[in-house]
């Protein structure tokens, strides 16, 4: 129907009568005098039937309807892809689903970090490492035979061990004061005091380094994982979701639809106008019809 709105057919009957014959006419006064000329002017074309009118509705309607179920859809996964990777350098393709939580993320965050750092530092490369704090810090029991370094002068002593005291320890038949040993280490010959030394040399040589290279990791490796699992670093800010950014794009999405859709429409009205001109189905353009919203998609 929006195609015949503003449609005009000169189809009328334009009737000029002097008032002065109405006045004559209607007092019953006659004259002489020739009557005036008949002014009437027709319009060489014929009214259009209501028939002819229907059909045409009908003809428009349903090129419209056919020319309308081709178009193709709107393309919105595209649209939204495009203003994301503009806003954030984030495509959308790389979108997880499903989609982790934060807490999830964190989790891999520390579980991907740990791996990277058993590939640097190995469970092999600490099980050496404490095989030689065992090497540099033997434990001795009364009854081993060993040899001992001692202060002053760095004399030696071989022999059986006697006997252990507290703050010493009697090599054959020397008593050696524990503070004046120089070789073995004085945690050697008490328990608590050599796990601790061992401990000590296996975290220096080992575990610090571990440490401090998985929380470098872990800060180095943060972005790249929440990156990968769909959240993004606003500058000076947390990590958001990358679907809170999409939320905010529809709108703008939802707009660029509907210019789309408005578009195609006055393309196909445009189209069927022709094509009925052509064909003689109407005799000239249609005045162009008040805008309407667009039809749903």
């Amino acid at each position: 129907a929006r195609y015949l709105k503003g449609m005009t057919y000169r189809r009328k009957w334009i009737l000029a009568v002097p008032a002065l014959l109405v006045l004559l006419i209607v007092s019953g006064c006659g004259d002489s005098s020739p009557p005036p000329p008949d002014t009437t002017v027709v319009d060489p074309e014929p009214a259009m039937s209501a028939e002819e009118l229907a059909h045409i509705k009908q003809v428009t309607d349903e090129r419209f309807e056919s020319a309308r179920a081709e178009v193709p859809e709107f393309d919105r996964y595209r649209e939204v892809r495009n203003l994301l990777l503009k806003r954030t350098e984030y495509d959308l393709d790389d979108l997880p689903d499903p989609f982790p939580s934060q807490a999830e993320v964190s989790k891999i965050l520390k579980k991907e970090t740990l791996a990277i750092g058993d590939r640097r530092f190995p469970k092999s490369a600490r099980d050496k490492v404490v095989a030689a704090s065992i090497e540099k810090f033997p434990l001795y029991k009364v009854g081993d035979v060993l040899e001992v370094k001692a202060k002053p002068g760095g004399r030696r002593v071989e022999g059986k061990l006697v006997e252990l005291a507290a703050g010493k320890i009697r090599v054959a038949g020397t008593w050696i004061l524990r503070k004046d040993l120089l070789d073995p280490h004085f945690s050697c010959f008490d328990e608590a005091e050599n796990k601790n030394f061992r401990a000590h040399h296996v975290r220096v040589n080992f575990d610090i380094g571990r440490k401090d290279f998985l929380e470098s990791e872990l800060k180095r490796q943060r972005i790249k994982v929440y990156r990968d699992n769909g959240y993004v670093k606003k500058k000076g800010g947390p990590f958001v979701s990358v679907k809170k950014i999409i939320e905010t794009i529809e709108p703008k999405v939802d707009e660029l639809e509907k210019q789309y859709y408005a578009k195609k429409e006055e393309e196909i009205r445009a189209r069927i106008e022709v094509d009925m001109i052509e064909e003689g189905m109407i005799s000239q353009p249609v005045s162009e019809p008040e805008p309407g919203p667009p039809t749903a998609p």
